[in-house]
Parts: structure tokens; C-alpha cells; sequence
């Protein structure tokens, strides 16, 4: 399963995947498919896809900010939040990064 959705999330045409019965409780011909047990606790397939998704493929970086109050990252499509501390204070700006994207995104930190 691991090597599956890493080759469906790195090509380029695959926009979604989906999996059919989250949890085995009521799944298709009882068949045990899911991610889940019939008890809800999470089967080993769960525990690897949730390390790609909220590890490997989760951008979680630090950042210097220039003078000029630019930075740059590399990072997966999707929403991000950018956070600092200003005067012990810490102030916030979202962006979204995607397939459309053209120009760098401007965050204005409130």
C-alpha cells in the first residue's frame, strides 16, 4: 500500500485516491477492506498511510526571513500557515500552493 500511494501521489496526473470502506464494520460483502477494524482501531495499512500523510508528505519547516522580508521553501501543493514572533508576540498569514500557482504568494502576518 505504501509503494502504491507513493507512486499515485507522485505523478503528476493523479489528482485524488480513493479508498473505499474506511472501516470494516459494514464493508462491501463483509470483505475486511478497510483501514479500520470492525472495532475502529487502526490496522497497520492505517499507521503507514497516516507516516506519508502527516510525515513524509507534511511540509513542516523554519524559515529565515531577509531583509527585504522574503523567504523561500520548498513544499507539497496545498494550504499553508505561516507563523513568527514579532516583540514577543506571534503573528500569522495563510497562502495556498498548487498546481495553478505562478508567481510567489504574497502573506501579509497579522
Amino acid at each position: 500500500m505504501v509503494q502504491f500511494y507513493t507512486v499515485l501521489f507522485s505523478h503528476p496526473a493523479v489528482q485524488a485516491i480513493t479508498w473505499w470502506d474506511l472501516s470494516d464494520q459494514g464493508a462491501w460483502q463483509g470483505a475486511p477492506a478497510g483501514l479500520l477494524r470492525t472495532d475502529m482501531t487502526p490496522k497497520h495499512a492505517y499507521e503507514a498511510l497516516m507516516r506519508l500523510v502527516k510525515g513524509r508528505w507534511w511540509t513542516r519547516t523554519d524559515v529565515l526571513v531577509s531583509r527585504r522580508g522574503r523567504a523561500q521553501f520548498h513544499g507539497f501543493f496545498g494550504e499553508y500557515r505561516v507563523t513568527a514572533e514579532e516583540g514577543g508576540r506571534e503573528i500569522s498569514g495563510t497562502f495556498t500552493f498548487d498546481a495553478k500557482t505562478k508567481k510567489p504568494a504574497e502573506v501579509r502576518l497579522e
